[in-house]
């Protein structure tokens, strides 16, 4: 047995058996048959390593069918070839890499129907046998045309041939020649392979000016010339039999359509395709296509117009205002572009996958002045990175799909973008350039969200449990962070400008927000912040005597042993246990002690013990020979207690004339805690605005002076007593440590203990309080 060497293109060994350790000599021809398959399955040349191990085992008697099939299971076929493939795509995706463009409809049924009889996609030897097949016929130079394809379809399988065989010629000197390793190498020879001569300075290159061609309502083949050509389609020109040749260079075909109806037209070496339109429910099918690289709407008058099997090709939507649909996008990272589309008040729907799923995991979208809805209505594959490049205002709704499974979410440039009518729900990392943005993260996952934008207006709204880091850079910003506090290792900063940020809850102790410079507003949400915790819960049981007691039988419950004398009935049973106190009693028929229980009746034949202790207890269970003459019922279970739970926001307003905003309207607290702490408050320019709603005056502000408390608990319990109703704030300051704002509404406990750091408290006064309009 032996593995291919760790470190080759196959990334982690693959075990051949059934060859002989004594190895046989390679032959060239051992060399090409697996050089064909790295070329026919990776569309690179082999590694030197690779080609050894791989060639070697064919010498020594493995069949190609078995390397073909051990090839598969690599990671780098895994990733070209991936398990969830249908046979369609397996077949589409295999001609890509070997031709360098789509089946077309007859060899794609073809090659599908033998993949299904050999065992289907999920076999890898079925995959193996086809893999064999094709690169067997493409090997093959084909001299003379067959009878049964046409001129057109002869020159394209040589052309198919021909580039095949210059690249193996290439793997096989890169591998074998040159000994070759770099992976990146090993692609590029197969590009130089088949790339034009390069001119040299003694031979230079005359452009080849392009032309200009006009379809007819007649079957057309056109051949282009090797400068960038036109092709033109009026209205009713393009036809299913036109076939049309763009040679080199970069060729368009605009495309006109009026009516509804499919035309599949034979499309080679056309690598831009545009299609405008006065008509509803066209459709242009490049399922007979290859070359192509970019599709697109332009300028239609009408709408639900659609492009079919448009592969791998870029796609774009320019200057229209009505819905269009691609389908059959190959892309893994799909390039999008959207310009002058839709409008502020209505955006254009643009379906990404109207009849077949796309394959696209990252979608690169450029947007200047579009306005759309994007949607798939094909399930298609999970979209988890968007960029978009940005230019004048933009508004992109997302498909509910990619909305909940985009988890990175880039926006540069100099325009806004709006993400509307969806919420992001997987979205952890955010970032954004100057433009400025609008977008909902309704990601309920602690601590996993990071978020950084520029310059620009913008308007965030998140879960703030969510929130790992949060910086809006310059710009008057809003930000609002609901549904839970931020975590005790959050941060946020708003950067400079005059920003707005509302915290519906309060923040886990540690969490901090500083505003950054400007004239900003920070709005503490309506929450508590602290739990009062629970009381400790003392363990009751209540034990029901099923039977009367017969003469010697024994009953024993929490430590102590009854022993029934003459029998006795339940009523007796119950009313003997409940007079007892902890110990026998004299003369009694008890033995042992009632342990950690007291008991009272509460029928003429049930008994409620209560424990005598707060706390978990094991619960009561009975012994004896008349242990079944009574049932136990544990009624409440003991819990300790719990301590209140203590948050608190810690806000920083940095420069500027800053308002500080509480809005808990009235709790009634007496627990010793702040729950806020502002570390740059600056009286006389900063302001606070508490949930009692109105402004601070002479009448309803007290200010105890500097060090008028050993403590936080007597400074709080001086507040407690000032706050009477018609004093709301109180300020006061432990000695040698911070100055404290407290709130009240109705005289009952206090709701704000708001710490101001490195503040005097008698440089504090009532004109630092403001009024604040609480919605109700």
């Amino acid at each position: 047995m032996r593995s291919a060497p760790h470190g080759t293109v196959l990334g982690t060994s693959l075990l051949i058996t059934g060859f002989s350790a004594a190895m046989a000599t390679i032959t060239p021809a051992h060399q090409e048959a697996i050089t064909r398959l790295y070329v026919g399955l990776f569309n690179r040349a082999p590694d030197a390593q690779g080609l050894q191990f791989w060639a070697q085992a064919l010498a020594d008697g493995v069949s190609l069918g078995t390397i073909t099939g051990s090839i598969f299971s690599s990671a780098e076929s895994q990733a070209i070839y991936p398990a969830t493939q249908t046979a369609d795509q397996f077949v589409t995706t295999f001609y890509q890499t070997v031709f360098g463009r789509l089946p077309d409809a007859g060899g794609l049924r073809f090659w599908t129907d033998v993949l299904r009889e050999a065992g289907g996609v999920e076999s890898q030897a079925a995959k193996a046998l086809i893999t064999e097949k094709i690169i067997d016929i493409v090997s093959d130079p084909l001299a003379t045309k067959p009878a049964d394809i046409t001129d057109a379809q002869y020159a394209e399988t040589v052309k198919d041939r021909d580039t095949f065989s210059k690249k193996v010629v290439a793997g096989i000197t890169f591998a074998v020649t040159q000994q070759g390793t770099d992976l990146g190498l090993a692609r590029q020879a197969l590009i130089d392979a088949v790339a034009p001569p390069a001119s040299t300075p003694n031979d230079p290159v005359v452009p080849v000016a392009g032309q200009t061609y006009t379809l007819t309502a007649q079957d057309d083949a056109i051949t282009g010339t090797a400068g960038n050509d036109t092709f033109n389609s009026a209205a009713g020109t393009l036809q299913n039999a036109d076939v049309l040749d763009g040679g080199a260079g970069t060729d368009t075909l605009n495309i006109f359509l009026s009516n509804s109806g499919t035309v599949t037209p034979t499309l080679r070496n056309i690598e831009i395709i545009n299609v405008a339109s006065t008509g509803s429910g066209a459709r242009i099918d490049l399922g007979a296509s290859t070359g192509v690289t970019h599709v697109g709407f332009i300028s239609s008058d009408s709408g639900n117009n659609r492009i079919l099997n448009v592969g791998n090709a870029a796609l774009s939507v320019s200057d229209l205002t009505r819905n269009v649909n691609f389908s059959g996008s190959t892309a893994t990272t799909l390039s999008l572009t959207l310009k002058n589309v839709g409008t502020t008040g209505a955006s254009i729907g643009v379906n990404l996958a109207e009849t077949v799923a796309a394959q696209a995991t990252a979608h690169n979208i450029t947007a200047d002045n579009a306005f759309v809805a994007l949607n798939e209505t094909t399930r298609s594959a999970d979209v988890t990175t968007i960029t978009v490049a940005a230019t004048n205002t933009n508004k992109l709704q997302l498909s509910n799909a990619d909305a909940a499974a985009v988890q990175t979410l880039t926006v540069t440039g100099t325009g806004s973008v709006e993400f509307s009518r969806t919420f992001l729900s997987a979205l952890k990392t955010f970032t954004a350039g100057d433009g400025g943005v609008t977008f909902v993260s309704v990601n309920a996952t602690a601590n996993v969200l990071d978020i950084t934008t520029g310059a620009g207006i913008d308007t965030i709204t998140a879960n703030g449990a969510s929130i790992k880091t949060l910086n809006t850079g310059a710009g008057n910003d809003i930000v609002t962070l609901n549904t839970a506090g931020l975590s005790a290792t959050a941060r946020v900063n708003l950067g400079a400008g005059n920003d707005k940020i509302t915290l519906s809850h309060g923040s886990i102790r540690g969490a901090e927000i500083d505003a950054g410079d400007g004239d900003d507003i920070i709005i503490t949400g309506s929450v508590i912040h602290s739990d009062p915790g629970t009381a400790a819960i003392k363990e009751i049981a209540t034990v029901t005597f099923t039977r009367d007691l017969l003469d010697g039988e024994t009953f024993s419950i929490a430590g102590l042993t009854f022993t029934s004398s003459g029998g006795t009935t339940r009523t007796q049973l119950v009313n003997m246990w409940k007079d007892l106190v902890s110990g026998a009693t004299p003369g009694a028929p008890f033995n042992g002690t009632l342990t950690g229980y007291g008991t009272t009746s509460t029928s003429s034949d049930s008994l409620t013990f209560t424990a005598q202790f707060s706390g978990p207890e094991t619960d009561l269970t009975t012994s004896g020979t008349a242990a079944s003459a009574a049932t136990v019922v544990v009624t409440t279970q003991g819990a300790a207690a719990t301590l209140p739970s203590i948050g608190a926001d810690k806000l920083t307003g940095g420069l500027g004339a800053d308002t500080f905003v509480f809005s808990t309207l009235d709790v009634d607290t007496a627990v010793s805690a702040e729950t806020a702490i502002i570390t740059d408050f600056l009286p006389g320019t900063d302001k606070i605005a508490a949930g009692t709603g109105a402004a601070g005056s002479s009448s309803n502000f007290l200010n105890a002076g500097a060090g008028s408390a050993a403590s936080l608990t007597d400074l709080l319990t001086a507040a407690d007593n000032a706050l009477t109703g018609n004093i709301k704030y109180y300020v006061g300051q432990v000695t040698g440590g911070s100055a404290y704002l407290v709130t009240d509404v109705n005289g009952i406990g206090y709701t704000n203990v708001i710490e101001l750091t490195g503040v005097n408290a008698g440089s504090i006064s009532f004109t630092d309080i403001v009024a604040w309009a609480f919605p109700s």
